[in-house]
């Protein structure tokens, strides 16, 4: 069955599946570095940011902060 719907959802699959798959690693380092797991809104901040930036960034800033700099660029805005 290879029809547009079938291939469309595939593909939707396989993209959204590789999203996840930088999120978890990247969420897996930003744990690593400030030496406990995320919150929810924090591993949302970072998901929000992963769209926004890319993994490219989002890894340099992992790599490139301290631990206390990293949970600040990690903290929930109130944008209102």
């Amino acid at each position: 069955m290879q029809n547009w719907i079938f291939r469309e959802g595939r593909k939707e699959g396989r993209k959204e599946g590789r999203l996840q798959g930088r999120l978890e690693t990247l969420a897996h380092q930003f744990e690593r570095r400030l030496g406990r797991p995320l919150t929810t809104p924090e591993r949302q901040t970072l998901a929000d940011r992963l769209a926004k930036l890319g993994a490219v960034r989002v890894g340099d800033v992992v790599l490139d902060r301290s631990p206390e700099e990293l949970a600040r660029w990690l903290a929930p805005r109130n944008e209102g």
